[in-house]
């Protein structure tokens, strides 16, 4: 039964590795590997250092975004730790990739830190969903000013998507009293354990969705530059290449990119980001060289900052040694003071 259970966790993990695989092979053979290479080793350190600044700092703003929601479920916890969570999990994610694996290791190290398995969820849910809402739905408004449509257009999606914001909002996070009914739907269903569970999510999300609404635009805000600096770390390892493109092309392109990261389709977006940006790029004058190398080159900003969640986590298990010598030094003190106590 456990390798049943493992075949059937592996399956889904290989079929993706196989897509990603031949999603490379076709690019790579229409793109030497040797240009590819030849490109990065040429990019401009300067600027790689910049974009990777960038992502790092598009961490931080993760951290404080995951922060405010603990602080609305009157979690006991600080920046620095939701720092260490994502960090940490930025690392575990090279060797867990995917969306939904990188959730199960950010959900893993909540646990890590003490919060309760409930806690930990909705916070996952609330943080990936209002990330969800502030990356896909500006996308059709960046791409609506880049193609030069008329200022009645764009203001018309504007507010339309100001109106979608609200609603979907609302509409996740109980404002609409959809959690209450979801709870109450579950209740009649029985009384199980994991019935009990989720009853509990619900009353989490729902309580973190009576915010108020100047927490919520500081999350939309923090959401918003996160999308922001995701784009100018792109534009910045475009320009180690010597590939000049706006912020308003990079900012829908990039949307578009995070969409299909989410799709089970591949490990780590890998293969399906090389191919999205050959094809989005192309119509800006961009070679397929230039845009499978600067794909690759992205790849540094996530591998710098699982590298400093590898050190946090050595720094972890260092301490977490020490506090356990600590504690048997103070173990053994004890009980030879007792045995010359009894002498």
């Amino acid at each position: 039964m456990l390798f049943s259970a493992f075949d059937a966790n592996m399956k889904p993990l290989f079929l993706k590795a196989a897509i990603s695989i031949a999603v490379l092979s076709l690019v790579f053979y229409f793109v030497p590997i040797s240009n590819v290479y030849s490109a990065i080793l040429g990019a401009d350190p300067l600027w790689v250092f910049m974009g990777i600044s960038l992502l790092i700092l598009l961490r931080v703003l993760t951290a404080l975004r995951m922060q405010m929601i603990a602080r609305a479920q009157s979690l006991d916890t600080n920046s620095m730790m939701m720092m260490r969570i994502v960090f940490t999990s930025a690392f575990y994610n090279i060797l867990a990739p995917g969306a939904l694996a990188g959730g199960a290791v950010t959900y893993f190290k909540y646990l890590q830190q003490g919060v309760k398995p409930v806690a930990a969820v909705a916070n996952i849910y609330v943080n990936k969903t209002i990330q969800l809402l502030v990356v896909s739905l500006p996308a059709p408004l960046f791409w609506l000013i880049d193609k030069s449509f008329s200022s009645y257009v764009i203001v018309s999606y504007g507010l339309f998507m100001t109106v979608c914001f609200s609603c979907a909002f609302a509409l996740f996070f109980g404002r609409f009293g959809t959690l209450h009914w979801l709870e109450s739907k579950i209740k009649r269903h029985g009384q199980s354990v994991l019935h009990r569970s989720l009853t509990a999510l619900c009353q989490q999300i729902s309580t973190i969705g009576q915010i108020s609404y100047q927490t919520i635009f500081v999350l939309v805000v923090y959401s918003a530059m996160h999308s922001l600096f995701a784009a100018l770390a792109i534009i910045c390892f475009g320009k180690a290449l010597n590939i000049d493109i706006g912020l308003l092309p990079i900012l829908w392109i990039y949307s578009i990119i995070f969409l299909l990261g989410l799709l089970p389709i591949s490990i780590s977006n890998i293969g399906v980001r090389e191919v999205s940006m050959i094809v989005l790029l192309a119509p800006y004058g961009v070679l397929m060289t230039e845009a499978t190398a600067w794909s690759v080159l992205m790849y540094s900003g996530p591998l710098v900052c699982a590298l400093i969640g590898l050190m946090l986590e050595a720094e972890h298990f260092w301490l977490s040694r020490k506090d356990h010598r600590s504690i048997d030094i103070v173990d053994r003190q004890l009980a030879v003071s007792d045995n010359e106590d009894t002498q």
